[in-house]
């Protein structure tokens, strides 16, 4: 019976991370994916300022809410450089805990010079 009671509460704590790991690193690639979507689309020849936030949302929304609350940010403040930015919520097994994936992905732009 002492073996058992030390057992269960490891295995319950191991029934929840694990699943909550793989939620994790899943959000973790979909953020990542879509900043550089949102990358790839800005950065793009003769690319409108909003295509980069635009690409970022519509690959997020394709993922059917993998990231809970997301936010796209779009930086094209440095001299020939777009960046994205995405950061959002996991969806959580475990009750009290909150984790937050950010992602950022940055490219110069490309530009034709004869």
């Amino acid at each position: 019976m002492t073996e058992f009671s030390i057992i269960v509460p490891i295995l319950l704590l191991l029934i929840f991370v694990l699943p909550q790991f793989a939620l994790w690193f899943h959000a973790r690639q979909v953020a990542a994916r879509a900043a550089q979507q949102g990358v790839d689309a800005g950065r793009a020849y003769n690319a409108v300022p909003g295509d980069g936030a635009d690409a970022a949302s519509a690959f997020l929304n394709e993922m059917g809410g993998s990231l809970q609350s997301p936010q796209v940010n779009v930086d094209t403040s440095g001299p020939g450089e777009v960046a994205v930015t995405v950061r959002g919520t996991v969806t959580t097994l475990i009750p009290g805990m909150h984790l937050t994936v950010v992602h950022r992905a940055e490219a110069p732009i490309e530009d034709w010079t004869p």
